[in-house]
C-alpha cells in the first residue's frame, strides 16, 4: 500500500513539474532566422509574383515561406528531442501540440480566402499565430505573452489595411518584427549568460 501511494505521489510530482516546466526547445537564433525568411519574402514577392500578385499566387507564396519556417523550427526540435529525458520529451510534445491547430488552420484558410478575400489572409495569419503563442504561453518564458499581443495588434493593423495587406512589406514587416521580438524574449529569458547557442 505504501509503495503504491509513494508511486502515485511521485507521478503527481512529475505531472506538476510538467505543467510548470519552461520549454527551452525554441531558440533565439532559429526565430531570428524565421524573421529573415519573412524579410526575404518581402523582397522576393514583387520579383517572383509581380507588383499585383494573383490571389492564389500570393497565398501559395506565403504558405511556402511559412512551410520553410516550420521546417526550420521542426528540424531544431527533432534534432533535440532524442537527447531529452522522457519528461522533457512529453513537454516538447505538449508545447508543439498547443501550436499545431493554429498552424493547421493557417494552412487551410487560404483555400477559402484565396479566390474571394485574399486581403484578409495576412491579418488572419497574424491572428492565428497570436492564438498559437497564447496557447503555448504556459510553457514558454516570461514575456512571450507580449509577443502574442503584438501579433494580435498586428492582425488588426493588417485587417485595417484592406488590399494594402497584400503589399509584400505588410506581411514581411509583421512577421519579421514578431519573430525578432520572439527571438529577443527567448534570448533574454533562456539563453543569456547560459552558454546556449544563440
Amino acid at each position: 500500500m505504501e509503495v503504491d501511494r509513494a508511486l502515485a505521489q511521485i507521478a503527481e510530482i512529475h505531472r506538476h513539474l510538467d505543467r510548470t516546466e519552461c520549454y527551452r526547445g525554441y531558440r533565439s537564433a532559429t526565430m531570428a532566422l524565421t524573421a529573415a525568411v519573412a524579410v526575404a519574402g518581402a523582397l522576393l514577392q514583387p520579383k517572383l509574383l509581380g507588383v499585383h500578385p494573383t490571389p492564389v499566387g500570393f497565398a501559395a507564396f506565403w504558405l511556402v515561406l511559412a512551410a520553410v519556417n516550420v521546417a526550420l523550427v521542426a528540424g531544431e526540435i527533432a534534432a533535440d528531442i532524442t537527447l531529452l529525458s522522457p519528461r522533457l520529451q512529453r513537454l516538447t510534445w505538449r508545447v508543439v501540440s498547443q501550436f499545431l491547430p493554429c498552424l493547421a488552420a493557417g494552412a487551410l484558410i487560404p483555400v477559402a480566402f484565396a479566390q474571394t478575400s485574399v486581403e484578409l489572409l495576412p491579418g488572419t495569419w497574424a491572428a492565428l499565430f497570436s492564438l498559437g503563442v497564447f496557447a503555448s504561453r504556459p510553457y514558454l518564458p516570461h514575456g512571450v505573452g507580449w509577443v502574442g499581443l503584438y501579433y494580435l495588434m498586428a492582425s488588426a493593423g493588417l485587417f485595417a489595411l484592406g488590399a494594402g495587406a497584400l503589399h509584400p512589406w505588410a506581411m514581411g514587416t509583421c512577421f519579421a518584427i514578431g519573430q525578432t521580438y520572439l527571438a529577443g524574449v527567448l534570448y533574454w529569458n533562456l539563453e543569456r549568460g547560459t552558454g546556449d547557442v544563440v
